[in-house]
């Protein structure tokens, strides 16, 4: 009797042995999988973190770029509209009128163009994250690109109208200079109505 007594103490003792440890493996084996979970959240997140961040570098560095075109053909256009306003071709009787007409109306627009762009350009990057992009700003520059190709147009039929090569020239010039400028006005625009903005719902009230 005292022998089956001892026996069965012994397999009691053992088997509450084994659940111990088994209890143990599995608390080890959860905290192991919660650890390797974890770290693979984290790497997912750094992960995550520095696409966003070199997203953007690549929009601020395509918006230098873009500031810097416009700017650069801008002063080409003033400078190339300054000299066909001074020609002999500007001087003309008849077809000279009208280069006189469209160089005027160009000089005009380049104040107004490069207000535009020094509204845009006046924002910060914080608060282009937030609001978005000035609207009202982005629709003057639209403006000023429809007109912009309408003054290609005319310049483009008064040269065919010419027969001296140094007017054609100097006509050729201008018109290059006006199409990269309305080429990178273009890139500009697309640029800023590409920004929403977290809050981009309150300039809209207030634009209305």
């Amino acid at each position: 009797m005292k022998t089956t007594i001892f026996i069965l103490i012994s397999l009691f003792i053992s088997v509450n042995a084994v659940s111990a440890k088994t209890s143990t493996q599995t608390g080890n084996s959860d905290d192991t999988a919660q650890t390797q979970n974890s770290n693979q959240i984290q790497t997912q997140n750094a992960g995550q973190d520095k696409k966003l961040e070199v997203q953007n570098m690549e929009v601020i560095e395509e918006e230098g770029d873009i500031v810097e075109r416009t700017t650069n053909h801008g002063q080409e256009v003033s400078q190339y509209v300054h000299e066909l306003l001074q020609s002999r071709l500007a001087s003309q009787s008849g077809i000279g009128q009208q280069v006189r007409e469209v160089a005027q109306k160009q000089t005009q627009a380049q104040e107004t163009i490069r207000a535009g762009l020094d509204k845009i350009n006046s924002h910060s990057a914080l608060f282009k994250k937030f609001f978005g992009t000035d609207k009202s700003a982005v629709k003057n520059l639209n403006q000023q690109i429809a007109q912009n190709q309408l003054r290609i147009e005319e310049l483009t039929k008064i040269q065919t109208q010419v027969t001296n090569q140094a007017d054609q020239d100097m006509l050729q010039t201008t018109l290059q200079s006006l199409i990269d400028q309305n080429t990178a006005l273009s890139e500009a625009v697309r640029l800023e109505q590409g920004r929403k903005g977290f809050l981009s719902w309150i300039t809209t009230l207030f634009n209305r």
